[in-house]
């Protein structure tokens, strides 16, 4: 049997409901062709061959674009949270509704948007009635620093943006989630809308944004959302391209599903093929999924059910502040099997579970990390970071799918596998630089 071979379902016994309707509409039709006048030839198609009239009344139209819709919770209210194609082109109606009335719309834009992408919303909610303020474009790279906000705050006193307006975000992750941060303390809290640039950005900011930096701390403020509104399409995402905010992406698909249940991660493990193979339908499917699960979790009235989405996140600094260029991808992909592992030694988890996520995170494109590190360092940043999470040197690990705890690791277990760890990327290092 495969790891990734998902669990028996019952789902699979229901028949389709619907699945009786088809053949009375294909009657129907039928017969309301035959007895329709428009059913004759027109003077456009007399002139064809039976064989052409035929052959043309086979093929069924074009269907639209299909739009993947999903409510997702967060903080007692809702965002809507919309991916697909031509999905942009009711934004400005949809952007009414959240206000009640057009009035203005801050334009909060990371520097790296397409301008085209930027002039052509700044067009649609213009054409909905709406005055669009634009604010100084941030850099993504600097986005995220408590110490940056300044100028967003001075900018919006200068135009008197109050909560009757609504703030527009477009960006990736870090922008959006410093959007979010910055409309839910100005005035007491405003409404916001996001066109996020990334699949990462589209999972976790509708419910769980990003958290800011202030001085050495990278993720020292924390704080909750008032999006309402989260569109984009496949393309300004980049559902199909192996960047770095889709690749992010997908690793948060998985520490979605292994916190919510075990049918989420079943669900993932069966989209899994198709989400590597770059199958748009399927990685909306999965990505709205994804950012649904997040919601679902974070709005548990359970402390320590919302603590479970740190999974893998202390593992991630921890490694950050020592192999400063890795990828975000790489370091929360690392988080996840070291977690698992740490699992199994300190609260009895499944060695198949760390098998199926290991299997599952290589096919959706999330290698391991090659470096050099030394145990007893990353076992001091290790400490650290989890005593800045939850005030106790506790690591989120999976008991089971659908139940990721905080727990306490034992010092013996901690250091067996942080030297298995470090000697087997340094390994993987030093094969990398003989092949190169």
């Amino acid at each position: 049997m495969s790891h990734l071979e998902p669990a028996a379902s019952t789902a699979d016994a229901i028949p389709a409901a619907s699945a009786t309707s088809e053949p009375l509409a294909a009657e129907k039709g039928a017969a309301g062709a035959a007895s329709s006048p428009l059913a004759a030839p027109s003077e456009a198609t007399s002139g064809l061959s039976p064989e052409v009239l035929a052959h043309a009344a086979d093929v069924p139209a074009p269907e639209p674009p299909r739009i993947h819709r999903q409510s997702v919770a967060s903080n007692g209210i809702s965002c809507d949270l919309r991916l697909g194609p031509s999905v942009l082109d009711r934004f400005g109606r949809d952007l009414k509704i959240c206000t009640g009335r057009a009035r203005r719309a801050v334009f909060m834009v990371e520097a790296s948007a397409h301008p085209e992408l930027v002039e052509e919303l700044s067009r649609i909610v213009i054409d909905a009635g709406f005055r669009v303020v634009r604010l100084p474009q941030n850099d993504a790279r600097d986005a995220g620093l408590v110490e940056g906000l300044a100028p967003t705050y001075e900018a919006l006193a200068q135009e008197h943006i109050n909560p009757g307006d609504i703030c527009v975000a477009i960006g990736g992750l870090a922008s959006v989630s410093e959007d979010v941060f910055v409309s839910s303390t100005w005035c007491g809290g405003m409404s916001l809308a996001a066109v996020p640039l990334g699949l990462d950005a589209l999972i976790c900011c509708p419910s769980r944004p990003k958290p800011l930096a202030a001085g050495a701390d990278s993720a020292a403020v924390n704080f909750r959302t008032r999006m309402a509104m989260c569109y984009s399409d496949p393309e300004i995402c980049q559902l199909t391209s192996s960047v770095e905010s889709t690749l992010h992406g997908r690793v948060l698909m998985v520490v979605a599903a292994v916190c919510e249940s075990k049918d989420a991660f079943n669900d993932l493990v069966i989209r899994s093929e198709a989400i590597a193979a770059a199958d748009i339908e399927t990685t909306q499917t999965q990505a709205l999924e994804a950012a649904r699960g997040f919601g679902r979790v974070n709005a548990s009235s359970s402390v320590a059910v919302r603590q479970s989405l740190s999974y893998g996140e202390v593992f991630a600094r921890a490694l950050a502040g020592l192999v400063p260029h890795a990828p975000l991808s790489a370091l929360r992909g690392e988080g996840l099997r070291f977690a698992s592992r740490l699992g199994v030694g300190a609260v009895g988890t499944s060695v198949d579970f760390v098998f199926a996520q290991d299997a599952l995170l290589d096919r959706l494109g999330i290698g391991e990390l090659a470096c050099q590190v030394d145990p007893g360092t990353l076992k001091e940043a290790i400490l650290q970071e989890s005593v800045r999470l939850s005030g106790k040197p506790m690591i989120a690990v999976p008991h089971d799918i659908g139940r990721v705890r905080l727990a306490s690791i034992p010092d013996e277990v901690l250091d067996e596998h942080l030297e298995a760890w470090c000697q087997a990327r340094s390994a993987l290092l030093s094969q990398n630089q003989s092949e190169g």
